[in-house]
């Protein structure tokens, strides 16, 4: 761990316990001023419309930032944006972050995630469609989409055989319309075992596999549950997709109970043995230390071994692993 990242973490710590807030001789002094100069009489002032907030005056622009999410968040989201796929499939990442970003741009999104949500996105709103720049003006985007057949998968569990029904009932209209917006699925993304094979262009799944099969979310306890999701991964998406990954990773791979797991970044790249690695890299403090990559998908991989080396080493967390991967065209 740098002495950037330990001063960021003590002073984070340091905020969260001292969290100095305004006092009611601050409070009242503030209130009597404002009464003092106020001569606008189209708002109703009384106490019975106070809402309070005493830590907002001592508190840093923007509050605490993790800083982790917030920089992968914004990685995953510029991938997805760069290349504009008809739709993009995601794995449990942060709605609030990464999929919000997408939705800002009206990108059309399937998103699987084994915790249940209440909100309704089936709204006009966030399914406006996307308007795309063409030589001869502006298009709205459509979108192709396969889904296996209920015959060709056997032996399905509850949760996959929900995934299948899910995927045939609604996913037919919304893949049908040019729209944006988010088709919610409720379902163990382990297997993927509703979506056929090499019919996915864009997959993504920020900081969610390393959870897998620890019991965390309400999923059985799997100990290789995160390498049957990578293999799914690398099934579904089809010849020129990409998959926008990321983990935390640490100099040695570990597992740490019921939290999550660490990766060595060696083992996530061995793992997709049949995707092309086309970058890695990790964050440190706000930026990305760019640590594999190449010039473009036919050069060869570059390696800074100095970074890899300095990659950070934690007990029982690791800094962010940022890996983007394309499935080889078929010869």
């Amino acid at each position: 761990m740098t002495k950037q990242q330990v001063q960021e973490i003590l002073k984070n710590l340091a905020f969260r316990i001292l969290k100095k807030s305004m006092s009611n001789k601050e409070l009242n002094a503030d209130r009597a001023r404002y009464e003092q100069l106020n001569t606008d009489t189209r708002f109703s002032t009384g106490k019975q419309h106070d809402y309070i907030c005493r830590f907002d005056k001592y508190a840093q622009n923007g509050g605490i930032i993790d800083n982790q999410y917030f920089i992968q968040d914004i990685w995953g989201a510029r991938k997805v944006y760069e290349h504009a796929p008809s739709v993009h499939y995601d794995v449990g990442s942060s709605v609030q972050g990464f999929i919000a970003h997408l939705l800002s741009q009206k990108q059309k999104i399937v998103l699987i995630d084994i915790r249940k949500m209440d909100n309704n996105f089936d709204t006009q709103f966030l399914r406006e469609p996307r308007n795309v720049l063409m030589g001869g003006g502006l298009r709205q985007t459509t979108a192709s989409f396969q889904i296996k057949s209920q015959t060709e998968s056997k032996s399905k569990s509850k949760s996959e055989s929900k995934l299948d029904s899910v995927i045939l009932d609604s996913h037919s209209n919304f893949h049908s319309n040019s729209c944006g917006g988010i088709d919610y699925i409720c379902a163990d993304a382990t297997n993927l075992e509703g979506i056929a094979d090499n019919s996915v262009e864009s997959l993504s799944a920020l900081c969610s596999v390393e959870h897998f099969g620890l019991g965390r979310y309400g999923d059985p306890i799997a100990p290789n549950a995160w390498e049957q999701a990578l293999r799914s991964f690398s099934r579904v998406l089809k010849p020129g997709g990409r998959l926008y990954f990321s983990v935390p990773i640490g100099q040695i791979s570990k597992v740490c109970f019921n939290a999550h797991r660490v990766f060595h970044p060696s083992l996530i790249i061995e793992t997709l043995d049949s995707l092309q690695l086309l970058e890695f890299g990790y964050i440190e403090g706000f930026d990305v230390i760019r640590t594999m990559w190449r010039e473009n998908v036919d050069c060869a991989l570059i390696t800074d071994e100095r970074a890899l080396e300095r990659m950070p080493e934690m007990q029982n967390w690791g800094t962010t692993g940022l890996f983007e991967f394309i499935k080889p065209e078929s010869k």
